[in-house]
């Protein structure tokens, strides 16, 4: 997190021509125990001032100013307007008491007193800062942006107007403007520890991770007890893959500020890449009983639970119910009835809104789609939530009607966008994962709304549908949620990757034992996990096993409590390979030509290891569950043409494991064969994956309109 740094500068001025020598004195003695902090003293000297002369403004001022600081602010609201008493066109009378009313939570009044001084003295750039402060606070950074802006015009040299204004260009999503302006803050002041945070911050969301790394490190060495700087340095940690050092850091953070929410969730994200799920779950529940109003650890506490091994259907959807409807609702924009008519010959007017717009596999899954719309009868738009942009985004930016910005606006201001480009069929993708927020369709903007690539359900009961499979849902699911299913004849769509390693011969041949991979995230391979791979590596005593998840297994916590469980079932270390590495897309395909079968993991089941095992010529055994996450390799599998490989109990995955290793015809076979298979499937045809989305758009309309 960012940390603002607001300081409200008092002008503090010397004694006036014709004071009483005691009363200059006791004003100097004053502005020094200010100037100090010694705030107590200050207030004393102030008065003795007041003894003297009780019509000294600035002594009422000043001493209006060292209560507020003092925390004293109905005292200091008292001597604010004793000062605005006997001069009521004093600047900084105004200005401090706009300080205080701020403080106070009176925020209008705040503006007002900030708006008189402005008038009153407008080159004033103290007053214009602190206006700004106010407008940041309220979430309007343009007008924020703007105040900072005239502060530095007035005051090229203030320090804290470019440090917020770069705060204010971060919140935007302009990161080269907010890194421009932390930059020049730090040419005026370089040892601000808080300004470094906030440069290293502004790198880490354009993933410059190393630059980032030493922010925070230069923040932390000028002042060890910033805990932003200690949280933050965690999260870099992490995208490292130096999880225990990441934890390490995320507690100091703790430990120096407790109530800090999105330290909590940090420290949830950390402890659930170690697969330590249910002290993840905790923080999350942490951050959100010390921030209510914080969608991101709701988010990731839904995500969290789909990890748990025990969770039942019922337990998630009480669960999804409770936390999706506690997600802060910031007043319901007026009652409509859903605008069910179109002009005649008009296209459908279809919405997408998602915080993946990049090289994320919900981006990648979604593109086949947005790039083959049939745009004669679907207008296409999209609400980005992003924070990167890459090539990807590119692309969709290319292929959509309309972009749209929506990271800093609320869900009722997005609603109202949507309202007012007349979205016939809106999208909400990514369910409750990252950033996406479903919470939007609380709001009623569009007629029909639909739920795309989430999780789970999204429990609300203005999300009209639900897009799937046949496999993800058959008819016996049991899964619980409150849209309407709608079955596509294949849920997942995939490009075709470019520049995919060459096909390499089966490892067994050459190595004589089969070799098992999982390329799965860590937090996936849970005990219950690990004891079903122990039970095939039983049954096959030369086979081997192969992990990695990008550097992550180079963790000592995290090797070695998966190494303590394969030990605990006999499993003999020799026979474990625990691989890392940050990797290229390509490198990290190229590990397939180790692999003769890759293992599937549940109950989180693998989408995108899925489709990359198959691509490179490797079948994965699935073990399908009882909900749509479980069963998404299985999916993959069978839309693939694949038999023998999704199995529905434990006992049938260890057996279709085993007797696929014994079975080395069908091995060769499925080597040479599956990546033209996987590129022929309904899985890579992006324009008939788009002609089937597009019919179900009709009959979803069709369904409303009827009603």
């Amino acid at each position: 997190m960012n940390r603002n740094e607001r300081r409200r500068r008092k002008k503090m001025r010397p004694k006036t021509a014709g004071q009483s020598p005691d009363a200059a004195s006791s004003m100097t003695r004053a502005l020094e125990f200010h100037q100090n902090g010694r705030l107590d003293e200050a207030a004393g000297h102030y008065k003795d001032v007041l003894k003297a002369e009780p019509q000294n403004i600035i002594a009422h001022s000043n001493l209006g100013a060292a209560y507020n600081d003092l925390g004293q602010l109905d005292e200091a609201m008292a001597w604010h307007d004793k000062a605005l008493a006997i001069d009521p066109k004093n600047v900084e009378a105004h200005n401090n008491k706009g300080n205080t009313l701020k403080a106070l939570g009176r925020i209008e009044d705040s503006i007002t007193c900030f708006q008189k001084a402005i008038i009153l003295k407008p080159d004033l750039a103290q007053v214009h800062y602190n206006l700004g402060t106010v407008f940041q606070d309220l979430g309007q950074l343009p007008e924020a942006a703007d105040c900072f802006q005239k502060a530095i015009v007035l005051h090229p040299d203030y320090a804290d107007a470019h440090n917020n204004l770069g705060n204010v260009h971060k919140d935007l999503g302009r990161f080269d403007d907010a890194i421009t302006s932390y930059r020049k803050s730090l040419a005026l002041r370089p040892n601000h520890a808080a300004t470094h945070n906030n440069l290293g911050d502004g790198l880490r969301e354009q993933g410059l991770w190393d630059e980032a790394l030493a922010c925070f490190r230069k923040a932390l060495e000028l002042e060890p007890d910033l805990a932003e700087a200690h949280s933050n340095l965690g999260h870099v940690l992490q995208e490292f893959g130096q999880l225990d050092e990441a934890v390490e850091s995320v507690r100091k953070a703790i430990s120096l500020k407790p109530d800090y929410a999105e330290a909590h969730n940090t420290l949830g994200n950390i402890l659930n890449s170690l697969g330590q799920l249910e002290e993840a779950i905790a923080c999350y529940e942490k951050a959100i009983d010390l921030k209510p109003d914080f969608p991101l650890a709701r988010n990731n506490h839904l995500h969290g639970m789909l990890y748990l091994p025990k969770i039942t259907n019922q337990e998630l959807f009480r669960a999804h119910r409770r936390i999706a409807g506690e997600f802060v609702f910031e007043g319901r924009l007026p009652v409509q009835q859903p605008d069910l008519t179109r002009p005649p010959g008009s296209r459908l007017r279809i919405g997408y809104v998602s915080s993946d717009f990049h090289g994320h596999p919900v981006g990648r899954n979604v593109l086949p789609l947005i790039s083959n719309h049939d745009h004669d009868q679907f207008e296409i738009f999209c609400y980005s939530e992003a924070t990167k942009h890459d090539d990807i985004t590119d692309q969709f930016m290319h292929h959509a009607d309309h972009w749209r910005v929506i990271k800093t606006q609320s869900n009722a201001e997005v609603a109202e966008q949507i309202r007012k480009d007349g979205i016939n069929i809106m999208v909400y993708l990514g369910g409750y994962f990252d950033s996406n927020r479903p919470s939007i369709a609380r709001h009623r903007p569009a007629p029909v709304q639909v739920s795309m690539h989430a999780g789970g359900t999204t429990a609300l009961d203005e999300m009209d549908f639900w897009l799937s499979d046949a496999v993800l849902h058959p008819d016996t699911t049991t899964e619980l949620f409150t849209e309407e299913l709608v079955q596509l004849p294949n849920f997942y769509a995939y490009p075709i990757p470019e520049d995919t390693p060459q096909m390499s011969a089966l490892p067994v041949d050459e190595n004589g034992f089969v070799t098992f991979v999982s390329f799965n995230k860590p937090c996936k391979m849970t005990d219950d996990v690990l004891d079903l791979w122990s039970e095939i590596l039983t049954a096959l005593p030369d086979a081997r096993l192969h992990l990695k998840f990008k550097n992550y297994l180079a963790t000592k916590s995290l090797s070695q409590r998966i190494m303590a469980r394969f030990e605990h079932n006999a499993i003999t270390p020799d026979r474990i390979a625990l691989l890392a590495g940050v990797d290229t897309v390509q490198d990290h395909l190229a590990l397939y030509t180790q692999a003769d079968i890759a293992l599937d993991t549940f109950p989180f089941s693998g989408a995108t290891t899925t489709f990359q095992a198959l691509r490179m010529g490797v079948p994965v055994i699935s073990l399908a569950g009882e909900r749509f996450i479980t069963r998404m390799g299985a999916s993959l599998s069978l839309h693939t043409g694949i038999d023998g490989v999704t199995a529905q109990s434990t006992d049938e995955y260890v057996e279709q494991a085993v007797a696929l290793a014994n079975d080395r015809p069908r091995l060769r076979e499925l080597r040479a064969s599956l990546r033209e298979r996987l590129g022929t499937s309904p899985l890579c045809d992006g324009p008939g994956y788009a002609r089937n989305l597009e019919n179900a758009f009709k009959i979803m309309w069709a369904k409303k309109s009827e009603k």
